[in-house]
């Protein structure tokens, strides 16, 4: 299991990519990209009653850069910067409107 957002899935998903585990995702990020796109309930409570009951498995596709992958991006410069600078208690008080501040905040500087 991987309770988090986007960037900890893909860094539970790093250590069992080419395995046959199987990863249930429980969203609890600001994002949630990929549980979006896979149909995953954004509700803590639906997203576990769906890995208890009856579900499908999927393969996901996954990208290596050197020894480590990666799900959804991967990212360079004024991208990686406003995600890095982002802070863990904006995100949590404004979702994603969190990332658009800190944009703003550093195009005013």
């Amino acid at each position: 299991m991987a309770a988090g957002g986007d960037g900890t899935v893909s860094a539970v998903i790093n250590g069992i990519v080419g395995t046959t585990i199987p990863l249930g995702i429980i969203p609890a990020g600001t994002g949630n990209l990929l549980a979006h796109d896979l149909d995953i309930p954004l509700e803590v409570k639906d997203a576990v009653a769906l890995i208890a009951g009856t579900h499908k498995l999927r393969k996901i596709d996954a990208m290596r850069i050197g020894k480590r992958a990666y799900i959804l991006n991967i990212s360079l410069g004024a991208s990686a910067a406003v995600v890095n600078e982002t802070s863990p208690k904006n995100k949590k008080r404004f979702g994603r409107i969190a990332y658009a501040w800190t944009v703003v905040v550093n195009y005013l500087r």
